[in-house]
């Protein structure tokens, strides 16, 4: 920091100079820090003083703070869309799994020379004598 923090405590009351406030409203404006960072980085107290500051002594008289206008519906659209992006990630990466086990089984049928894949229309064995024992 070029300015030495010039303060006074007073009673639990903090007082800062006029230039270390200068300072900070302009670290502010030229978005080099939010009015929360410099709040904790300079450690000043109060919930609204940088704002004060930013008010009397900043290039615009009305300090507009850096947000995002998003209504509703773009809110959720933006949400949506992350959303289908990650599940298009993950149905991507099923589809690869799918791909490799389907290898492993085909390689594994060749090897050993027995079919693993269950044939399809093939009835399950019923009543094959043996008693499962609980």
């Amino acid at each position: 920091m070029d300015k030495k923090k010039k303060m006074i405590n007073l009673g639990g009351r903090q007082y800062f100079s006029e230039s270390f406030k200068k300072f900070i409203v302009r670290q502010v404006e030229t978005g080099k820090l939010n009015k929360e960072e410099a709040k904790y980085k300079y450690k000043i107290g109060g919930n609204s003083a940088v704002l004060n500051w930013c008010r009397k002594y900043g290039k615009s008289q009305h300090y507009q703070p850096k947000h995002y206008d998003m209504s509703k519906e773009n809110f959720l659209e933006s949400v949506y869309k992350r959303r289908i992006q990650e599940l298009e990630k993950e149905l991507s990466q099923a589809k690869l799994r799918v791909s490799y086990l389907e290898c492993v089984i085909e390689v594994a049928e060749e090897d050993m020379g027995v079919q693993i894949e269950k044939k399809s229309g093939v009835r399950p064995l019923t009543n094959t004598g043996a008693k499962i024992v609980k």
